[in-house]
């Protein structure tokens, strides 16, 4: 278990990983996941698998589990693990009374690969998910997903999207829209387990985030002279932004509209 890390860079509650993230716990999962003979667990590398200024509401590590099979080879990977902190603290107090895990346990495993299934249907290709290839609610909330940084992935930050990566994130987009809104008139009972979102979280209406995001967006209108006469249109919105803004997430649960056009919004889009 390795976690010598640059402690500035990385948020507190992910700097000591839970006791539970051990041997046992990784051979578990994949024994249940690759499938194969005599499976052991040789070393365990660890590692905050988010940033500062990430903003993930979870904590996650990285895994970089070595293990041998019966060919006595030796074999690594990189797995991610989320979870929610241990420790008292704000995000615990967020988390467990949410649904959150069970929301996303439900779109990985069960409504993002219909999704994928419509589109191959159709003779697209693309994929929209990474594989969760471990779940739990009980005894503890987690999931293990496979690390896509191995496969060239990366997160972008400190630096502008470029135009391509603009363009392929939207696109895909437009296609999770896209399936999710024919799934919807097709099949309704299939997300009949999205009940909650980031609106029910409890109390997160009066968060920082959410009460001072509007009025450092205005500053900066103001200090960019180029932006400055766009400053008059968002100052009119203080105060009313977050209600309205209520209004169109709840509106297909709670005051759904004859002439309404509902899709799955991806929480975490940017």
């Amino acid at each position: 278990r390795n976690m010598s890390v640059d402690n500035e860079k990385y948020n507190s509650d992910e700097l000591v990983p839970p006791q539970w993230l051990n041997a046992q716990f990784f051979t578990e999962i994949l024994d249940s996941y690759l499938k194969k003979q005599e499976l052991k667990i040789l070393q365990v590398k660890l590692a905050p698998a988010s940033a500062k200024g990430d903003h993930y509401t979870s904590i996650m590590f990285r895994a970089e589990v070595e293990y041998t099979t019966q060919s006595n080879e030796k074999s690594t990977i990189s797995l991610i693990v989320k979870t929610i902190p241990e420790e008292q603290g704000h995000k615990k107090a967020l988390l467990n009374n949410s649904h959150i895990f069970p929301t996303e346990i439900a779109m990985y495993t069960e409504i993002l690969p219909i999704f994928e299934k419509v589109l191959h249907e159709a003779g697209d290709e693309s994929k929209l998910y990474v594989p969760c290839i471990y779940h739990s609610l009980e005894p503890r909330q987690v999931m293990v997903f496979e690390d896509l940084v191995p496969q060239g992935y990366a997160v972008v930050r400190d630096r502008p999207a470029s135009k391509e990566e603009l363009r392929a994130a939207l696109e895909k987009l437009g296609k999770w829209h896209a399936v999710s809104h024919k799934i919807l008139q097709e099949q309704p009972e299939l997300f009949e387990k999205l009940q909650y979102d980031v609106t029910t979280l409890p109390n997160v209406l009066q968060e920082d985030f959410m009460t001072t995001a509007l009025p450092v967006f205005i500053n900066m209108l103001e200090k960019v002279e180029t932006l400055r006469p766009f400053k008059k249109y968002f100052e009119l919105m203080q105060g009313k932004i977050i209600d309205r803004w209520v209004d169109v997430i709840r509106e297909y649960r709670e005051n759904r509209q004859p002439n309404g056009f509902y899709v799955v919004c991806h929480g975490d889009f940017h």
